[in-house]
């Protein structure tokens, strides 16, 4: 009965034989409250979050909030458009605070939380026994996941922090890291699956590296904001409010433009993903 419960085993070895075969019932059934119990706390936060949210109609709505409405009447003071740039703006920066501290405070779950590429889809999209090139890898963490499906991985980045901290890390044995600049060189052996997440809205020519990629690989996965994830942007965009993702971002991307400039660099979309306010590529070399 109580084979395949190693707390029950530990139990066992510390009580009286007899005892136990009198007990046996409330060992297991211990046993098993706390299995269960570690279970559910090791089990990833984002699955612990219901998939629908009961409210009530009538909700508590705090003193904070009521005071902060009064100042939307401001518009008659300082000007319909003035205040609502002022308002576009707060909206803006507060929302890159949150979004920061809740990177450097629950990094594994915002990752997963916040980004379109899923590692179900990153399963699916790579071929068996291939090989992987994660440009702009940062800390590693897709490179990593992809070594679980393919057979040999190389992260490259340009960020020598990054690529320390992802080689003193506990490493796959099939994944590899390197500091290379993707602009100027890439690695010279060929691979079948391009990663690029996050990558191309940072450099100024992401043609170039477009095609450098396809005389790499003939699949890309490519990830990159989406400027239509936040209705604000078009409005912060027409009265001139700021309106990026990130402060060294050179380029923002509708769907239509990150189309129009994979199809001219050489992909084929296959497959677009939207998410979190980003959108992740599926393309096949043209």
């Amino acid at each position: 009965m109580l084979e395949g419960h190693p707390i029950s085993a530990a139990l066992l070895s510390s009580v009286d034989v007899v005892r136990v075969d009198k007990c046996s019932r409330w060992v297991v059934a211990v046993s098993e409250v706390i299995r269960i119990t570690t279970k559910c706390f090791m089990l990833n936060f984002r699955h612990m979050i219901p998939s629908v949210f009961p409210l009530s109609r009538r909700k508590s709505v705090p003193r904070w909030v009521r005071i902060a409405y009064l100042f939307k009447r401001g518009a008659r003071v300082f000007g319909q458009r003035a205040w609502l740039r002022l308002w576009l703006n707060a909206a803006w920066v507060t929302n890159r605070i949150a979004r920061e501290v809740c990177f450097d405070t629950n990094r594994a779950d915002f990752r997963k939380a916040g980004q379109a590429l899923s590692e179900e889809l990153l399963a699916r999209w790579l071929p068996a026994n291939s090989a992987v090139l994660d440009i702009g890898c940062g800390l590693g963490e897709w490179s990593r996941i992809a070594s679980k499906y393919a057979a040999r991985v190389v992260g490259i980045d340009l960020n020598a922090s990054y690529i320390a901290q992802n080689q003193t890390s506990h490493l796959p044995h099939n994944v590899l890291f390197m500091l290379s600049d993707a602009t100027t060189v890439l690695p010279e052996q060929r691979f079948d699956v391009v990663l690029m997440i996050h990558l191309i809205e940072h450099i100024e020519d992401p043609s170039l590296l477009l095609r450098q990629a396809r005389d790499k690989a003939r699949i890309l996965i490519i990830e990159v904001p989406n400027f239509e994830g936040d209705a604000l942007n078009f409005i912060r965009y027409r009265v001139g409010c700021i309106f990026y993702t990130d402060g060294d971002h050179v380029c923002e991307y509708r769907p239509c433009g990150l189309t129009e400039q994979l199809n001219v660099s050489g992909w084929e979309v296959k497959e677009i993903v939207y998410r979190s306010g980003c959108m992740v590529a599926m393309c096949n070399k043209a």
